[in-house]
């Protein structure tokens, strides 16, 4: 006799894992094309409930954003260039990516209810599945290559980017090795920074310092970016406990928590070798470089990135032009790209729809944790971009739609 709890909930990981992470193997097509149609199979027996969703204040101000920062790239394409086109396309995965979270929630509420922190836990453990495939490419490199060589024809550049001079990276399965996955782990640890915290149990402390510790790996073994939320975290999370002296006990767990990771590091720096952690060791020395007043490496990249549109018109409303990996101005830079593309008013205004769409009186985080988040997006945007059907977007649209649809359910109960 088939569960079917446990086939809801293999369904629900699965999914979940597919959505968040988006691997680019074994397809040349993009595999939310098939959870986007799955989706509408669900919402065709779900209707009303999708109507009460994109209703939602917050969602349909998002929709019309997407709809119309599309018709916008169309009439870049039209006007300037061809690179606008493109553009359209990716936030047409956004719009998919939206509804994809939809499903995922309505099928998350049918066996777990509208907990949210079940929920968070939920995405917590998406994660562990992601440090477990982490671990099992460092375990094997003959399996990690082969993901790599099985990417789409389009990310053929993987292995390149994956192993060179300054060190090998890109472990796991996912999308974007080198950007928002690291991201999107440095931010889980955020998570579960907060429950080592919190949790009264020695057990579960425990458990969630070995998770913070499998996340931070998973962060120095792909991209540095990701260590800005881990960095964040642990100073504010240490400025909090130290002017809270009532709770001085979590203090000194969280000291204690300090000296276990930074101990743990140390030894597996020596256990793994020089080259799987090369890439960050560079990175520290060039943050020791930058606090000496001196500027190299990944940085002085960065600075020469630092480039605008050459006449006001463009800088103010863009000229639809794509800098990522091009010969001439290039700049993988989130805010240049944006910029470039649609101009400082797009950026301006693309930036005041994210506040207002996922801002705190909805989503109602902990105070410390959506600062730290706040903190994190505005960090990446050095990175990459804000808007786009990412690893880090498509966990905050999960978010989103929990919040959302947990009003629904507590309206008509």
């Amino acid at each position: 006799m088939v569960n079917f709890k446990y086939l809801n909930n293999f369904f629900l990981y699965v999914f979940g894992f597919l959505f968040i992470f988006n691997p680019t193997i074994f397809f040349d097509f993009n595999l939310i094309y098939i959870l986007f149609v799955v989706s509408l199979i669900y919402l065709l027996f779900n209707f009303n409930k999708l109507v009460f969703f994109i209703s939602n204040k917050r969602v349909f101000i998002l929709i019309s954003y997407i709809f119309f920062m599309i018709f916008y790239c169309l009439i870049l394409y039209f006007l300037f260039n061809e690179d606008a086109l493109y553009r359209a396309y990716t936030l047409l995965l956004l719009l998919m990516a939206l509804l994809i979270s939809f499903t995922i929630v309505c099928v998350y509420k049918k066996t777990y209810g509208f907990d949210f922190n079940l929920f968070i836990k939920f995405l917590i453990n998406i994660g562990v599945i992601q440090i477990v495939i982490v671990i099992f490419t460092i375990i094997s490199p003959e399996l990690r290559e082969f993901i790599l060589s099985a990417a789409r024809q389009e990310d053929t550049m993987l292995l390149d980017i994956a192993n060179n001079e300054v060190g090998v990276r890109s472990f796991g399965l996912s999308q974007n090795y080198t950007s928002s996955l690291p991201m999107l782990m440095g931010v889980y640890t955020i998570f579960t920074l907060y429950y080592f915290f919190y949790e009264k149990k020695i057990n579960i402390k425990l458990y969630y310092l070995i998770l913070t510790v499998g996340f931070g790996l998973s962060v120095v073994l792909n991209a540095r970016i990701g260590a800005i939320p881990i960095v964040l975290s642990f100073l504010i999370f240490y400025l909090s406990l130290i002017f809270q002296f009532y709770k001085i006990n979590k203090f000194y767990f969280f000291v204690f928590a300090t000296f276990f990771i930074s101990i743990l590091f140390y030894f597996l720096n020596g256990y793994m070798g020089s080259e799987l952690l090369r890439r960050f060791n560079v990175g520290m020395e060039e943050v020791l470089l930058l606090l000496n007043g001196e500027i190299s490496g990944t940085f002085l990249a960065l600075k020469d990135m630092l480039v605008f549109p050459s006449t006001t018109i463009n800088f103010l409303f863009g000229q639809g032009y794509e800098t990522l990996g091009k010969n001439s101005l290039s700049s993988d830079i989130g805010f240049v790209r944006d910029i470039f593309m649609f101009g400082l008013v797009g950026v301006v205004f693309q930036i005041f729809v994210f506040l207002y769409v996922f801002n705190n009186k909805l989503l109602k985080l902990n105070k410390l944790i959506y600062i730290l988040l706040v903190l994190s997006l505005l960090a990446y945007y050095f990175k990459g971009l804000i808007f786009s059907a990412n690893e880090l977007h498509n966990f905050l649209l999960l978010l989103l739609s929990f919040v959302i649809m947990r009003s629904y359910f507590f309206r008509n109960t």
